[in-house]
């Protein structure tokens, strides 16, 4: 008799996702919630083991939250840490700095866009590319970000040269250097992309993807989509076909299937992924539910996880002392997951141990 296939499911739940993630504001930068984190937490559906140890933990909460247990209950969050390490498969962890995301978009779209300048390695694009955005997150004023954000919301030719104009002035004022000359030539250079109608400002409403909630607002994610779209491909590399089990929210409403189907539909953009286990296509058979996390502990798990890694990594960003147990979770993040780290090297050295 064939033996019976077990079946996995990838629960999944973030952090940092409150308001709209393209909006900066000095008095409340991001929502107060600089980073965003979505974990993918991987476990043999209807684990009784999970859910007979979840039963210990906290066994009068009707909801095991990461916002009711952190700080006060660290201890009990770092026990669900220290029993997900065992599962087979590792936890994946998208952690994003927001502000360090936009401005990597930003070069990505306006100064140096990857595959518009002749033959260009990914890996030299990169070595430019990154210093381009810390110094972007070190030396941009605020009013570039909320002008972004209004770029998102009317993405016409209008404001985009309007943007062109305001990065132009933003980095003729960074102090004079090499990487500053370079950089605006580089943007320079794309401006004139742009004036020529080719490469990606054939369609200029096509650079920010938006996400509708339930409520009829519209939502700029921007940061988030690099997430979704992490967690998507590095589930594909999976031995095994898992399900994605989603928390139900209704501020989001279907962004994560609106992403599957853009990269779905846009699978060319992925090719140099090719040879590395799995294809782009595989993205098109990822299945996705959506569950309410009252009912799904799973979810709560991975609530968990992205509220307790997004809280420490703030707290280590302000350059406040961790608590033990938080040094303990730290470290089987480090040792048992998988962690993808998008921020500046200053704040991510938490995670390289």
């Amino acid at each position: 008799m064939k033996k019976r296939q077990k079946k996995y499911c990838a629960y999944i739940d973030e952090y940092g996702n409150t308001g709209d993630a393209v909006k900066y504001n000095q008095d409340h930068p991001f929502g107060d919630q600089p980073v965003f984190c979505l974990s993918a937490v991987i476990l043999e559906k209807d684990n009784k083991d999970i859910n007979d140890f979840l039963d210990s933990v906290r066994p009068n909460a009707k909801e095991i939250k990461s916002k009711n247990m952190y700080p006060k209950w660290t201890p009990e969050a770092k026990r669900i840490f220290e029993k997900i390490a065992t599962s087979k498969y590792k936890t994946r962890i998208e952690l994003v700095d927001k502000k360090y995301q936009l401005c990597s978009f930003i070069v990505n779209q306006f100064i140096y866009p990857p595959g518009e300048r002749g033959k260009v390695s990914m890996d030299d694009w990169k070595t430019v590319a990154r210093p381009f955005s810390i110094k972007l997150y070190n030396c941009l004023s605020e009013r570039v970000f909320v002008e972004y954000n209004k770029l998102a919301v009317n993405c016409s030719e209008e404001n985009l040269q309007s943007f062109f104009d305001l990065l132009k002035a933003e980095v003729n004022s960074f102090d004079a250097d090499d990487a500053s000359d370079f950089m605006l030539d580089a943007l320079k250079e794309t401006e004139d992309s742009f004036q020529k109608r080719i490469f990606s400002f054939q369609r200029p409403e096509n650079l920010f993807q938006k996400d509708v909630s339930n409520s009829g607002n519209e939502l700029y994610l921007v940061p988030n989509l690099l997430a979704f779209t992490n967690i998507f491909m590095r589930l594909c590399s999976l031995p095994v076909r898992v399900e994605m089990v989603h928390d139900n929210q209704s501020q989001f409403a279907s962004i994560m299937e609106q992403q599957k189907k853009f990269l779905v539909d846009h699978s060319r953009y992925l090719m140099k992924m090719n040879g590395v286990g799995w294809k782009p296509s595989d993205i098109k058979n990822l299945p996705i539910t959506f569950a309410d996390s009252k009912n799904s502990r799973f979810v709560q798990v991975a609530d968990v996880v992205s509220g307790f890694v997004g809280r420490i990594h703030q707290k280590h960003m302000k350059s406040e002392a961790l608590s033990n147990d938080e040094k303990e979770i730290v470290k089987l993040v480090c040792t048992s997951m998988l962690l993808n780290y998008v921020g500046p090297d200053k704040f991510g050295d938490i995670w390289d141990r």
